[in-house]
């Protein structure tokens, strides 16, 4: 390997990673009130339009002053567990979100409120994330690979002399 391959990662990695950022301005959110058992559209329109989303129940948790309800929520089948986590002790409470990660596009879920009877729920779409991704792996690797490989920079004379300046 040599610096161009170096660079040449480096440099598709940034045009990935930036492809991937201008991509990202594109991601949507919509917030939707899901009946148990029951697969409702997202309606056209809305960001996320055209993905079924299903509640199929929530499980209550709780213990060490923590209660915690997880919902099972299906998004185009895929089974996704988002979580609202409340501490009893302070009041708080937080939110977990449940994540689906594709090359193209990540899909994020919130859960927002459950009972047995509905949920709901925040549903994101970001797309190009992989791309962010990918585009940072590529440059570190040529970042890695160029701190490996020996200069290659030809001395100058001044070089030369500011060299036996500190030798001597």
């Amino acid at each position: 390997m040599n610096s161009r391959t170096s660079s040449g990662l480096s440099h598709i990695g940034i045009g990935l990673l930036l492809i991937g950022v201008a991509s990202s301005l594109a991601s949507t959110t919509d917030t939707v009130q899901v009946p148990v058992g029951v697969v409702t559209p997202v309606e056209p329109g809305n960001g996320v339009a055209g993905y079924g989303v299903r509640f199929d129940g929530v499980e209550l948790v709780e213990g060490g002053g923590v209660q915690q309800a997880t919902a099972r929520i299906a998004v185009d089948r895929r089974q996704l567990r988002p979580s609202l986590v409340s501490f009893v002790a302070n009041g708080a409470t937080s939110v977990e979100t449940a994540t689906d990660r594709g090359w193209r596009t990540d899909i994020q879920v919130s859960l927002i409120d459950a009972d047995a009877n509905r949920a709901i729920v925040r549903i994101s779409r970001h797309p190009g994330m992989s791309l962010i991704w990918l585009g940072a792996a590529m440059m570190t690797l040529g970042l890695a690979i160029g701190a490996t490989l020996p200069s290659t920079r030809p001395r100058t004379a001044e070089h030369e002399r500011l060299a036996t300046k500190v030798d001597s």
